[in-house]
């Protein structure tokens, strides 16, 4: 009985030190005239308009630049900045990118029966986070499971393999066309977990905690400095659009996201997937583990 106990205790400390999903939410607010329209935030003046949508993991502070006129516009990039608590970075680096292309001979494809599998959904995060999508999408994709499907997984080896690459020099001013877009991508709002004495880093179920804060005391100010010119134009048009992070929430993966079924032109895909219960153009996530839940921890 002793013994019985004993491994009781055991399994219940393993099961208490494995690395449970949490998400810290972030809101932000603008401190230049900016308005949410479309799942975006835009700012707009009598050239162009420029679109946010930061929801993706880490905050995607990169934009949509529109030319709203009939003359080219030219985005001066060596004049465009990321500023974050007062900080200048660089949009033009004077870099140079290789792309490559690889050609494979052969390979094999493996098919396993399963009745429970996780779906990787990674493809589908570009069309539901950040800019790239116009929208707001809210999946959180590797979580989706579903019932008495089949995987299918390479296992072949590679037979006869070639590759070619071309070397592309970074732009330092970019055309856009009258009347088109062109996205600027480039930094991250925040790549780690905010701690404080005043917020739970392992909340409970429907057990969030949150801080709020003004202008004056956030933790994190951010936004772009972003320079153009119009047609045959030397004059430059310096535009800022600045926020601030005006809410910090930590919520466990259970109760920030919930299942739902999934479906495509109306008609289900007889998929689940997990999605957020909340999003929108002005959030942004960070997802972090903790290796125990011994009490709430700060």
């Amino acid at each position: 009985m002793k013994r019985f106990l004993f491994l009781i205790a055991v399994c219940t400390l393993l099961s208490s030190c494995a690395p449970t999903t949490y998400f810290q939410m972030y809101h932000t607010q603008p401190v230049t005239d900016i308005t949410i329209r479309d799942n975006c935030m835009v700012y707009e003046d009598e050239n162009c308009e420029i679109l946010y949508n930061f929801w993706k993991e880490y905050g995607e502070i990169g934009f949509v630049f529109y030319n709203k006129t009939m003359e080219n516009i030219y985005l001066h990039l060596d004049e465009c900045f990321y500023v974050e608590n007062g900080f200048a970075y660089d949009y033009y680096r004077n870099r140079v990118y290789t792309n490559s292309k690889s050609y494979v001979a052969s390979t094999q494809l493996t098919n396993i029966h399963s009745s429970y599998v996780t779906k990787s959904n990674a493809s589908a995060n570009a069309n539901y986070y950040g800019i790239g999508s116009y929208g707001t999408g809210n999946a959180y994709g590797n979580q989706t499971t579903y019932k008495n499907g089949y995987v299918y997984g390479s296992t072949g080896t590679i037979t006869n393999a070639s590759s070619n690459s071309v070397s592309i020099a970074e732009k330092q001013v970019i055309c856009i066309p009258p009347k088109t877009s062109k996205i600027i991508t480039e930094f991250d709002i925040k790549n780690s977990v905010y701690r404080s004495c005043e917020i739970y880093r392992n909340p409970g179920r429907k057990d969030s905690h949150s801080i709020t804060f003004s202008k004056d005391n956030t933790p994190l100010t951010f936004g772009n400095r972003i320079a153009y010119s119009v047609g045959d134009s030397e004059a430059l048009v310096h535009v800022s659009n600045d926020f601030y992070v005006s809410k910090i929430s930590n919520y466990s993966m259970l109760d920030i996201t919930t299942i739902q079924n999934e479906s495509e032109c109306g008609k289900s895909t007889g998929y689940q997937i997990r999605v957020f219960k909340e999003s929108g153009p002005n959030q942004f996530f960070i997802r972090y583990s903790l290796s125990n839940n011994f009490g709430k921890t700060h």
